[in-house]
């Protein structure tokens, strides 16, 4: 199992996590055949309907993975995120799609560290 919260004085986080201003909904989603996605990815619905990994930001991102997934996938709809954490290739510039995530529901934020 992938750790995915870090422990300091007592408190676990997700760097994923950007805040809980925004209520995050979860959605279950079909993935292209044989794509494996990590935490934190963006996905885009691809033309069959199945959930691929977007190639450029012309196509509609859905959402972010929520954990490390083959075949079926949850996925955030909405919630706030920290842009540090998102995996998006490097053909995605994240400021190019924020309105089109804003949109949806899917704000990014720079989460700050604790001191």
């Amino acid at each position: 199992m992938t750790k995915y919260y870090k422990s300091e004085n007592g408190i676990e986080y997700d760097e994923l996590i950007g805040g809980v201003s925004i209520p995050q909904r979860l959605a279950n989603v079909t993935l292209t055949s044989g794509l494996e996605v990590q935490r934190g990815e963006l996905l885009a619905k691809g033309s069959d309907g199945a959930y691929i990994k977007p190639t450029d930001a012309s196509g509609s991102v859905y959402g972010i993975a929520y954990d490390n997934a083959e075949s079926i996938a949850t996925v955030y709809q909405t919630g706030e995120f920290n842009r540090d954490a998102i995996s998006h290739g490097s053909s995605i510039n994240l400021e190019e799609i924020e309105d089109n995530l804003r949109n949806q529901g899917i704000f990014l934020t720079k989460s700050q560290e604790v001191k």
